[in-house]
């Protein structure tokens, strides 16, 4: 009769490797709550958005049924405020992207300092378990590195698109007030 070993679930002790930090944990933890902020703004954002859409098309049939209503201001404002907030969430967004070269540049030179340390490393090795371990320990930094660079990467995405949209936010937001007031005064 064989006596059947149960494996147990690896643990601390067994691995050698202490859970991760809460200060490793916090980069993502920021992460997934600016995503959380950018779903609400999005909500608030196509909201606003839809009010506008529906007050200034009302407007627009109204003015296609006479010439007099085309020269109706709100088509005028229209046209001057998207320029504006355009050329404002551009540069708010052009503002963020620098983000992106130090995140790549910071990167790709990490990469290289591994790779020539590795060789070194395994230039220095006697025997193939000591190059197998080199290379695992290698292999392991270098796809932390990947993974690091991931989340920097989705921060800087997100700081890019916070910065676009929250002037675009600002003024469906108060259009959608200002309209709603104007229905309410003139009902």
């Amino acid at each position: 009769m064989t006596r059947k070993t149960v494996r147990k679930a690896p643990t601390r002790k067994t691995t050698g490797k202490a859970p991760a930090s809460a200060k490793k944990r916090r980069p993502l933890a920021r992460t997934a709550a600016a995503g959380a902020r950018q779903v609400r703004i999005s909500r608030e954002l196509a909201a606003a958005s839809a009010k506008t859409i529906a007050h200034r098309g009302g407007v627009i049939a109204k003015a296609m049924g006479s010439p007099a209503g085309l020269s109706e201001p709100e088509f005028a404002r229209m046209r001057d405020e998207k320029s504006a907030v355009a050329i404002e969430s551009s540069a708010a967004m052009m503002g963020k992207l620098p983000e992106f070269n130090r995140v790549l540049m910071d990167f790709w030179f990490r990469q290289l300092q591994r790779s020539a340390s590795s060789a070194l490393a395994l230039a220095a090795c006697r025997s193939l378990p000591a190059a197998a371990a080199v290379g695992m320990r290698a292999a392991e930094a270098m796809v932390a590195d990947m993974i690091s660079a991931g989340i920097r990467l989705t921060r800087s995405t997100q700081h890019v698109a916070d910065a676009g949209m929250m002037p675009i936010h600002r003024v469906a937001s108060a259009n959608a007030a200002r309209l709603g007031r104007a229905a309410a005064q003139a009902a």
